[in-house]
């Protein structure tokens, strides 16, 4: 469909217009009247009469809407409605989900697991339970990427990561699955050991219930890697998101 605008104004004075509202579609000037008589008439003060006439492609009138005034004429959405019932058309399907998959999102998580790490510093390593809340910071990068920051803190320790991994979005984009990888450092609070870098991967998914808020599902092992060993730790985590147009 090709949009084009038709007044008594001449060329000059429809370049102007067409400048001062930045109207990108042609305004054809008719100054004799012949083109405005022809399909909408032409008033008592020799002006275009206001109104909206839908052609075919091969120039009969399918539609025509003759106004009162300028204001009377109907609106793009109401215009795009006739288009539809008059030609048969339809255009491009409406997106009705909440568009969630592009927004970035603050997560507030908490959680438990298991870890291994040294008791104290007489006992042998060994199993204990292990307490986390979080709070991660995730960008869209691309349809199926995401990137962040994650910091955590639990059984005296705080630890900073740096999250990337990938996404599959479910149920209309207003939910994903994730698997992700992350680096970072931990740092005991009561000083008896070493830190140690973090490395770990996580599977986890999220369901947004309205365009700014979600759920939050995880589950993941990470590894503290220090100078003499390696040890694993085990985690669960339920929260919330908050979600942000970019």
């Amino acid at each position: 469909m090709k949009l084009v605008g038709v007044s008594r104004d001449d060329v000059l004075a429809s370049s102007d217009l067409a400048d001062k509202y930045g109207i990108s579609f042609p305004l054809l000037a008719d100054e004799a009247g012949a083109l405005s008589q022809a399909y909408v008439g032409i008033d008592g003060a020799d002006n275009t009469i206001p109104g909206i006439v839908l052609l075919r492609r091969g120039g009969t009138i399918a539609y025509r809407q003759i106004a009162t005034a300028k204001d009377d004429r109907l609106t793009a959405a109401q215009l795009l409605a006739v288009v539809d019932e008059t030609l048969g058309t339809s255009g491009a399907g409406v997106d009705d989900s909440y568009s969630v998959l592009h927004r970035w999102q603050v997560r507030l998580a908490v959680g438990g697991g298991a870890g291994q790490r040294d008791l104290d510093e007489d006992a042998p390593i060994g199993w204990t339970g292990a307490r986390v809340a979080s709070l991660a910071v995730v960008f869209p990068v691309h349809r199926y990427v995401l990137a962040g920051v994650r910091g955590e803190y639990g059984n005296l320790e705080l630890a900073g990561h740096l999250v990337a991994g990938a996404r599959l979005p479910l149920l209309h984009d207003t939910a994903a699955i994730e698997l992700t990888g992350s680096f970072g450092h931990n740092n005991r609070l009561d000083s008896t050991l070493e830190r140690t870098w973090l490395v770990g991967g996580r599977v986890g998914a999220w369901l947004a219930w309205t365009p700014t808020w979600a759920f939050t599902l995880d589950a993941g092992v990470e590894l503290r890697v220090g100078a003499d060993q390696t040890l694993p730790i085990v985690t669960g985590t339920i929260g919330v998101a908050r979600l942000f147009e970019l």
